[in-house]
């Protein structure tokens, strides 16, 4: 009995031995945990080091710092104008919206949508006649700018206000001539739905070399709609001109005796109609492609010489109208049914005409624009003699 007792007391004294020592070492493992060598970060989602997007090929990316976004590839200008160097986009009015298309209440035949002519035409030989030189040439009568002592009166891309509205034009003069010398002034008006930028860069071919080498030229941008012609069109875009008129001769040396104007499709209506209600301003005109309308025949104050080109299979502006004009002149002017070949081919001039108020009439069959909508060919655009034949013909008027 007494041996039994010494064994259970001698092992519960060794257990008690055994668990004395290993409870230290469990409480202090509790208390090194985490805190003491950082433990398993994986337990801690919201560790400092702890990334928020697993890694690896499928990982999405990190939305709190997005990659740049690559740049938008430039769109071709479907009008095929080359970039304006240097001009600022025009000041943002009224709500930044495009202003509503203004619609016309003259039924005037509207251009379908056109691209210029894939090759440019073969460049023209350049007149040898200089800045200013015309046959038989009426006595220069200078304008009040000749006595502007501005060496550098302003060229290129300008602006004024019309009606309240931002009336954009380009002013060209020839290089290398004094601005003290009086010149001719050449006002160029573009076609419907094209700029004025446009007109003297892209459609009206060759027209750098042969007119504007020996002219103050000035290219306004239609007013009140996309062209001159219409009835809403014509009130903002005469007092445009009368703008320019007075400002060029103010601010240019401008010999009053040769002013000019020239124009395309509506640009040539609108050419047509200056004529007639400034006959006494105008020395002569160059026609593409316009038509007789009845601000252009009423009510005219005086005549004009008029060079006329137009297509015979124009589908755009019909060939009857040109030759109704054609028609008008022969009989304002005085003319006789002879003719003789020029200024270039395929030009003739009508003989026995006024002193001074000479018809010259070019027809053609060159395809110039196609319609991108139906892919036909207009035969409605400038064609490649018509520049030289403008050139020739007016610069020879006295």
């Amino acid at each position: 009995m007494m041996q039994t007792v010494h064994r259970s007391a001698l092992g519960c004294s060794v257990l008690s031995v055994l668990l004395s020592a290993l409870i230290p070492l469990l409480a202090c493992s509790d208390a090194e945990g985490p805190a003491g060598d950082g433990g398993d970060v994986a337990a801690f989602p919201n560790a400092p080091n702890t990334p928020s997007t697993p890694a690896g090929p499928n990982a999405a990316p990190d939305e709190a710092e997005p990659a740049n976004p690559a740049a938008p590839a430039p769109t071709a200008n479907s009008e095929g104008t080359p970039p304006v160097e240097g001009l600022a986009p025009p000041p943002a009015t009224g709500t930044g919206q495009a202003p509503a298309e203004v619609p016309p209440t003259t039924p005037a035949e509207t251009p379908p949508a056109e691209t210029p002519p894939a090759e440019t035409p073969p460049a023209m030989e350049t007149p040898a006649t200089p800045p200013a030189e015309q046959n038989n040439p009426t006595p220069i009568t200078p304008s009040a700018g000749c006595a502007n002592t501005n060496a550098n009166p302003p060229t290129g891309q300008l602006s004024m206000t019309i009606r309240g509205n931002r009336a954009d034009y380009l002013v060209t003069r020839p290089a290398n001539v004094a601005t003290t010398q009086p010149l001719p002034l050449i006002f160029a008006f573009h076609g419907r739905n094209r700029t004025y930028l446009d007109f003297e860069r892209v459609d009206a071919s060759q027209i750098r070399t042969t007119l504007e080498n020996r002219a103050l030229m000035v290219f306004p941008q239609s007013q009140g709609g996309a062209g001159w012609n219409f009835a809403e069109e014509i009130p903002p875009s005469l007092e445009f001109f009368e703008a320019l008129y007075t400002q060029m001769l103010s601010n240019y040396c401008v010999d009053t005796s040769h002013v000019f104007a020239i124009g395309h499709s509506s640009g040539g209506y609108f050419s047509d109609i200056l004529a007639c209600r400034y006959g006494d301003r105008f020395r002569g005109i160059g026609d593409v492609s316009g038509s007789a309308q009845d601000e252009s025949r009423l009510n005219c104050n005086g005549s004009v010489a008029a060079l006329l080109v137009h297509g015979t299979a124009d589908i755009v502006v019909p060939f009857a109208g040109a030759v109704e004009m054609r028609d008008l002149y022969l009989s304002r002017n005085s003319c006789s049914p002879t003719t003789t070949n020029g200024p270039v081919s395929p030009c003739v001039t009508y003989q026995g005409c006024e002193a001074g108020l000479s018809v010259a009439w070019c027809q053609h069959t060159e395809p110039t624009y196609t319609d991108v909508n139906t892919g036909r060919i207009t035969n409605h655009g400038w064609p490649s003699f018509a520049s030289q034949a403008i050139a020739n013909f007016l610069f020879s008027l006295p």
